[in-house]
């Protein structure tokens, strides 16, 4: 091989290096890009999710309450209606 031969191979080699580091800045720079959307996003999903844990932890509280105050009325209920809470089902006098 000629030097010529070799300094062409070189100069297409190092040519070949630089459009490849090219083309991994530019996807380095797009996949970097894409991260900080996907970033912003789960951020957004996780205020989301903690606005929703809270309705469902009010939801709860005032399911909690619904059940006390129905289980109240039902032994009103049964206390008015002479019933008593022997047996599964209850019973008449």
């Amino acid at each position: 091989m000629t030097p010529e031969e070799r300094f062409t191979k070189i100069e297409n080699m190092l040519s070949t290096l630089v459009e490849r580091q090219v083309a991994l800045e530019v996807q380095q720079q797009t996949t970097a890009t894409q991260l900080q959307d996907l970033t912003g996003r789960v951020q957004e999903i996780a205020e989301s999710v903690q606005q929703l844990t809270q309705s469902v932890n009010r939801v709860a509280s005032a399911q909690e309450i619904t059940e006390e105050r129905l289980q109240q009325l039902i032994r009103q209920v049964d206390r008015i209606s002479g019933k008593t809470n022997s047996g599964p089902e209850g019973s008449s006098r």
